[in-house]
């Protein structure tokens, strides 16, 4: 009976010891996506009387995988495009801002480049590495986006303070171990 006892609690501690394995089977590492809903109320520090609306989507990953990696050393990448409708004229502007809350006005951190001259559809696209403030890098502006405390504004000549604003929110994030 003695050795039935010790080969099942030597079975027992192998189960528990091979088990104890902290690593995610396959990764759980994927871009992160986060998206804004744009508006002319949203806008800071006077809201904006317009019937305009638009989308705004980031994706981040880093290096040339395809994922967001916090541990990678390579550069942070950016992708976004803005979507639109019914702004009152040509889009003069469009950026990030942070750190900043929904009621806030804060500085420029990236300027997006404007893809098309249409008051709707599709009229700011492209990527970009890091910031364009020193004090404020890709992994800073990766942590602003995932606390909601960036936003994305559309500036046209009629409101060159901004004629659309939304603040930023997550759209996915994955489990991010570091």
């Amino acid at each position: 009976m003695r050795n039935g006892l010790e080969v099942g609690m030597l079975v027992a501690c192998t189960t528990i010891l091979a088990c104890n394995d902290d690593d995610p089977t396959g990764s759980s590492l994927a871009p992160l996506d986060f998206g804004a809903n744009l508006t002319g109320v949203a806008v800071r520090p006077t809201g904006v009387i317009t019937g305009a609306t638009g989308n705004a989507s980031i994706r981040v990953t880093t290096g040339f995988t395809g994922i967001y990696d916090p541990n990678d050393t390579q550069l942070t990448n950016f992708a976004y495009s803005i979507t639109v409708n019914g702004l009152s004229g040509q889009v003069t502007e469009a950026c990030i801002h942070g750190p900043a809350g929904v009621n806030d006005v804060s500085e420029e951190l990236a300027s997006l480049t404007i893809t098309s001259q249409q008051t709707s559809g599709v009229v700011v696209s492209g990527t970009f590495i890091g910031t364009e403030n020193p004090q404020v890098s890709g992994d800073s502006l990766v942590a602003l986006l995932m606390t909601g405390n960036a936003y994305f504004d559309v500036h046209t000549v009629a409101n060159p303070g901004g004629e659309i604003r939304g603040q930023a929110f997550i759209i996915n994030a994955p489990l991010i171990r570091r």
